[in-house]
């Protein structure tokens, strides 16, 4: 079965790669061809050649994965692409939502309207953004695994860590009595 592609828009400069790193390791392992653009896009091309070289990778994208930190300039020109191409959008690491009008709630609107999956994109986002903090916290977490070491998680998904018992659903610092239902999406 071919794999479906995908485009994950993420901060490129000032930032350390590893954590996005992990998310497209998950992504891929989950059936997904992603386009990095820290690894797929030529990132010492003219700004213009960058944002044209993205823009054709998105709409070649069936899916649109978001690592947003509130700042990156470039990760709002390529939402904006997204958007324009109407493109299915699965949050995995974003700014807290607001109150008021924010791209924040603009980004839980849209990809709440374009869940129409029937994987489930909100267990994947959630693994993903689970592994991407342990990066974050430790740099050295899943460095020198291969296919071998890639384990299930307790909802199925593929992890980069053999032995993952973190339970989506469940923030980190709440035991699974309080999980939270999630629906799958149907296609």
């Amino acid at each position: 079965m071919p794999k479906k592609r995908a485009f994950l828009i993420c901060p490129v400069r000032g930032v350390s790669p590893e954590a996005s790193r992990m998310v497209v390791s998950i992504l891929e392992s989950n059936g997904f061809k992603v386009h990095w653009p820290p690894r797929d896009t030529q990132q010492n091309a003219k700004g213009l050649d960058i944002c044209s070289q993205n823009m054709e990778a998105i709409r070649k994208a069936k899916m649109v994965f978001v690592i947003w930190d509130g700042k990156s300039e470039g990760c709002l020109f390529d939402l904006g692409v997204a958007f324009a191409l109407n493109k299915r959008l699965c949050r995995i690491s974003t700014p807290q939502e607001t109150e008021g009008k924010s791209f924040q709630n603009v980004m839980r609107d849209w990809e709440y309207v374009t869940a129409t999956d029937k994987f489930n994109l909100r267990a994947l986002a959630d693994t993903a953004a689970h592994h991407m903090r342990l990066v974050e916290k430790d740099p050295a977490h899943g460095h020198g695994m291969s296919r071998r070491d890639v384990g299930r998680d307790s909802v199925g998904l593929l992890c980069p860590t053999r032995n993952c018992e973190w339970q989506h659903g469940v923030p980190e610092d709440e035991d699974s009595s309080t999980k939270n239902q999630r629906v799958e999406t149907e296609e």
